[in-house]
């Protein structure tokens, strides 16, 4: 359960694999760090002050955890796990924890020790509930991501329908376009054959022209 929490806050401690094994008491400090963050050398001080012992969990250690974890997890170069520096955790604040309260993973215990703060303890069933509502709200969200993903595609469809519109459109053009060219062709040589024809008929009134000019005069009539 404590495992469940602790991802879906973010930390990201055991693979698949990993997931099946079952701790040999409610937390145990070793198996996590063997199983999802590397390099967690700290002494027996430092684990006793940030796990405390038996079954009991503070929620600002739970949120310590997990904002130190999201603030410097790196990726593995053999695997897909992720780890973190245990040493960069901050120590709990018991303001926060004397807002939050405590939760039990069994039953009650006594307190262990002054930096535990007073506060009314998490019942499994209101533990159980605030999961419930977690998993409620990711369904909603995966909800809203189909809606909104299939409303991009109904977008993409309609762009590339008007995209296909576009593209007709664009052919009708160029080919109205290759008409117009060959009726400009056809114009461009039905002046040139006219200037042509021209040019001939000119020479040939010139050349009829200077025939006539150069002809004797006809012969006068005789007197009578």
């Amino acid at each position: 359960m404590i495992t469940v929490l602790l991802t879906r806050l973010g930390v990201d401690l055991v693979d698949e694999k990993i997931q099946e094994k079952t701790f040999s008491s409610p937390l145990d400090w070793e198996a996590i760090c063997k199983m999802g963050m590397r390099d967690a050398q700290v002494s027996d001080d430092e684990r006793n002050e940030m796990v405390r012992p038996h079954t009991r969990i503070e929620m600002a250690d739970v949120e310590a955890v997990a904002a130190a974890a999201r603030a410097r997890v790196d990726p593995v170069d053999d695997d897909d796990r992720m780890y973190m520096d245990v040493d960069s955790i901050p120590p709990p604040s018991p303001m926060h924890a004397a807002e939050v309260g405590t939760f039990s993973t069994a039953d009650p215990v006594p307190e262990a020790g002054p930096s535990h703060a007073a506060g009314p303890t998490l019942p499994p069933s209101d533990m159980m509930e605030m999961l419930q509502e977690i998993r409620e709200a990711q369904r909603r969200s995966d909800l809203r991501m189909e809606e909104l993903l299939d409303a991009q595609r109904m977008r993409v469809d309609e762009l590339l329908a008007a995209q296909h519109i576009s593209d007709t459109r664009m052919g009708e053009l160029i080919e109205v376009q290759c008409s117009t060219d060959r009726r400009v062709v056809d114009l461009i040589v039905s002046l040139q054959t006219t200037q042509t024809q021209i040019v001939w008929l000119t020479r040939v009134y010139a050349e009829d022209y200077d025939r006539d000019c150069e002809a004797p005069p006809p012969p006068s009539p005789p007197a009578s």
